[in-house]
């Protein structure tokens, strides 16, 4: 299970849940630079929530695409595979 602050998404799974998030929360260089963009009036809080939604979209738009896509031919498991 995955859960959402702000535009950072984190497993719900851990224990110490509130903790864990904050700690990852300091460093998250996508909030670093969202903070940073506001700060500085390149951007206001609207339009950092609406890339952050956009972007949630598309990435879900992948992950289910690629969940539904069908396992290739057992007879190309062995093609695009590359070795010295």
């Amino acid at each position: 299970m995955r859960c959402s602050f702000g535009i950072t998404s984190v497993n719900c799974s851990g224990a110490n849940l509130p903790e864990h998030v904050e700690q990852l929360l300091v460093g998250d260089p996508l909030k670093i630079m969202a903070d940073w963009m506001i700060d500085q009036g390149i951007a206001d809080a609207q339009t950092i929530e609406n890339i952050a939604a956009e972007t949630k979209a598309e990435m879900e738009q992948g992950a289910d695409f690629a969940v539904e896509a069908p396992y290739p031919d057992a007879s190309e498991v062995e093609n695009h595979v590359y070795a010295d």
